[in-house]
């Protein structure tokens, strides 16, 4: 019983880690859920502001070089908003919702588990208060045939006496006497069979009870490490996801920032050749 409450005691701390650790990856979906809105709703704002800004009229009284450039660098924002949707995709696909699908399953499992096994305790532990309680009814009962036992070497002694004398009513109070005593000591040894019976019932149903909650702790210990293994490789999964996506994303911005240089060259040449 010592060693087992130990091992309860030890699974529970691994329970705890395990809802801590499913706490984490909740917290992580939720930050990648508040990362996807506010990288798309920048992207879409940028857009909106790019296009709305862009004047068809733009360039009819203004310089060539001018105009291209103003056109240039609302074409930037507009590819820059265009880049944030992405990784805001990006992050939704590859992040928050396998984060999310493993954290409802993961979850839902463990909860499951965690509850079965609490219900298999408290049987576990009615089966072995059943197995005390009969054994105690055990001990009543044999103390209660050795008390009828005795009194029945008494009563066989007092009637022996009683048979001695010559008075047929003292020989008759002595039959009875016995008699009494017999069916004393048959319903004691009657009740001490029927606990002892009982004990080995209560006994079998315990040990049942305690193989099962042992299988229902090793199923529990299983999900949990594989919950950690899973959690670990589909977090580097979602990272080298979100690691490509950030590449692909500066390698766009890196091409817009190159089409705005160019933009920079254009109008100092302009400068430079302009009338003084």
């Amino acid at each position: 019983p010592g060693r087992s409450r130990l091992e309860s005691k030890v699974l529970d701390v691994e329970m705890d880690q395990c809802a801590q650790h499913l706490m984490a990856i909740a917290h992580t979906t939720e930050v990648a859920k508040a990362v996807v809105a506010v990288l798309a709703d920048a992207g879409s704002r940028l857009q909106r502001c790019s296009t709305s800004k862009l004047n068809p009229e733009l360039g009819k009284d203004c310089e060539e070089a001018m105009s291209v450039a103003s056109r240039s660098f609302l074409d930037a924002c507009g590819g820059l908003g265009a880049v944030l949707i992405g990784m805001a995709s990006a992050i939704s696909q590859n992040v928050m919702l396998p984060l999310e699908s493993f954290h409802r399953n993961a979850f839902a499992d463990h909860a499951r588990k965690a509850k079965a096994l609490e219900e298999l305790r408290r049987k576990e532990l009615s089966c072995s208060n059943a197995v005390t309680e009969a054994l105690q009814k055990r001990d009543r009962a044999r103390v209660g045939l050795q008390s009828a036992m005795r009194d029945q070497e008494k009563t066989e002694k007092k009637a022996t006496e009683k048979k001695k004398s010559s008075l047929a009513s003292r020989f008759r109070d002595g039959e009875k006497d016995m008699a009494a005593a017999e069916l004393k000591v048959h319903k004691a040894a009657t009740a001490q069979t029927a606990s002892i019976e009982e004990l080995a019932i209560r006994t079998e149903e315990a040990n049942e009870a305690r193989v099962v909650r042992e299988t229902a702790s090793k199923d529990v210990r299983l999900l949990q490490s594989n919950v950690d293994f899973v959690r670990s490789r589909l977090l580097a999964r979602c990272l080298k996801s979100s690691a490509g996506a950030w590449a692909e994303a500066a390698k766009e911005i890196q091409q817009g920032a190159e089409k705005l240089r160019v933009q920079v060259s254009k109008l100092r040449s302009s400068l430079d050749g302009a009338p003084g």
